[in-house]
């Protein structure tokens, strides 16, 4: 007992480590945060704080959130909705400031100035409909790495932009270079327009000997139309790919190819990405039954 107590006043924080503190982003589908929570407990291996950021547009929604996260314990901070009346881009007009991509960079940003910068740890941020489908630890997927997310490229006018899209990102802010320094919105880059994440191109820029984790994607396939194929040039559809070879079971190789889904996973078979499930790109009703009855199917097993 006494050589314990030796040891804790010795190396106090060694043997203790932060939580893992995951961060989501509620807009309009309260049923994903039950979604991620279940998920989340089941697969999870770390010890973690799950905390829900409300970016409800309306009080109906704002109080649905609400009931949801009191029901499941969790934490549940309000997004004060003026911070989406700001201008946010340069001679932007006020709808393209209001876009769904600037939206979810406003929140993002918010939530890390408010509670994820005050983190003496690994910090997770989740988008609203990415899932963790197989059991996996973030701190060991971490370990060697200051950051991980997922790699985009733009390139205009003989310009490259490299950065992490925002949608699931990873962040060990006890060993990243100044940290607050880091900004997930989106826009003009170095001349080069962006989606959301698109200004951690200046992080990486300027912070070269940051370990980054870049994540390894896998797309559902696209419909083949030529206008499609030349839409999702990157990452390649799955379709080209055998499922088997690559390492999907079965019940994830019946989600992605069911039609429609158009969905992705991250780091082999982990995190599902059910894309566009606060439907801000307006797709029919069939279509949103036909992902949420696949979604239900795929987490069922």
């Amino acid at each position: 007992m006494k050589t314990l107590i030796a040891l804790i006043l010795l190396f106090p924080i060694s043997l203790f480590s932060e939580k893992v503190l995951i961060f989501t982003y509620a807009y309009n589908r309260p049923e994903f945060i039950k979604i991620q929570h279940d998920t989340f407990k089941k697969h999870l291996k770390d010890e973690y704080e799950f905390v829900v950021f409300s970016d409800a547009p309306t009080p109906r929604l704002q109080h649905k959130i609400e009931k949801q996260c009191q029901t499941l314990g969790l934490k549940c901070i309000r997004v004060p909705q003026e911070i989406h009346n700001r201008p946010y881009l340069p001679r932007a007009s006020k709808h393209e400031y209001q876009s769904p991509s600037v939206r979810n960079c406003n929140v993002v940003q918010y939530s890390l100035d408010q509670l994820g910068f005050s983190h003496n740890g690994l910090l997770a941020l989740v988008d609203s409909d990415m899932f963790l489908v197989k059991d996996f630890s973030i701190t060991q997927y971490m370990k060697g790495y200051n950051l991980a997310g997922l790699h985009h490229n733009r390139n205009q006018n003989g310009r490259s932009v490299e950065y992490l899209w925002i949608g699931l990102v990873f962040m060990d802010l006890k060993t990243m270079n100044n940290p607050t320094s880091i900004s997930f919105n989106c826009g003009l880059v170095d001349g080069v327009p962006t989606d959301t994440g698109g200004s951690t191109h200046y992080y990486l820029r300027d912070n070269p000997n940051m370990r980054v984790q870049n994540l390894p994607q896998f797309s559902a396939p696209y419909c083949n139309r030529k206008e499609c194929k030349k839409e999702h040039t990157s990452p390649c559809p799955l379709s080209t790919f055998n499922l088997i070879q690559v390492g999907f079971k079965q019940r994830e190789r019946a989600f992605l190819q069911t039609p429609s889904v158009n969905s992705e996973f991250y780091i082999g078979d982990t995190f599902l990405h059910l894309k566009a499930g606060s439907n801000w790109n307006k797709a029919p009703i069939n279509i949103l039954r036909q992902k949420n009855k696949a979604l239900k199917a795929l987490i069922a097993t």
